[in-house]
């Protein structure tokens, strides 16, 4: 036979995360995706620019090409060949699986994301969840009640944390200020 109270107890321990919602809402993951952002932004600019040099040579050798002797316009070719590689190698230095985008990624938004791991393992482990899923990723999460996702519970805790660490800055920049110091001297 089914025990009814443990069946209920079973689906109280598995939880439901939006972490696109979490991190929407945390200015430090704000502030790093739009740096990442402009840094793509400005690489794809680099990469247009390159782009629209390199179609201003093939168009400019085919309009001179019946004026240019044999060796002239291999030489062309070349040119625009070795433009095209510099350019496909500045794609893959920025855009390619080891390039600067998967590196300035890690740089600035996984220990954002890492911070949100951590919270939801300790909510995880107080809270005595089985299993917590992320419903913004792609999970199986086919269908869940408001009342399993537990993602204003973390972002509340990740903002606790975060106003803690601001008010103790605060304290500590506040418990030693020389100039207060000097002038209770002088009294």
């Amino acid at each position: 036979t089914l025990d009814r109270s443990s069946a209920a107890s079973d689906v109280y321990k598995r939880q439901i995360i939006d972490m696109e919602y979490i991190l929407s809402k945390m200015e430090d993951y704000t502030i790093a995706s739009q740096q990442l952002e402009e840094k793509i932004g400005e690489w794809k600019k680099e990469i247009d620019l390159k782009s629209k040099f390199i179609d201003n040579l093939k168009d400019s050798l085919e309009i001179e090409r019946p004026l240019l002797t044999k060796d002239l316009v291999d030489d062309r070719e070349s040119e625009i060949e070795f433009e095209v590689k510099q350019m496909n190698d500045y794609k893959e230095k920025r855009f390619g699986v080891n390039g600067d985008w998967v590196v300035q990624e890690l740089l600035l938004i996984k220990p954002i994301q890492d911070q949100v791991l951590n919270v939801v393992q300790s909510i995880a482990k107080q809270k005595k969840f089985d299993k917590i899923f992320d419903q913004s990723a792609d999970a199986i999460v086919l269908y869940s009640e408001k009342k399993y996702d537990i993602s204003d519970l973390v972002l509340k805790s990740i903002l606790r944390s975060e106003k803690l660490e601001k008010l103790n800055l605060e304290f500590s920049e506040e418990s030693f200020n020389p100039e207060l110091e000097l002038s209770l001297i002088h009294i």
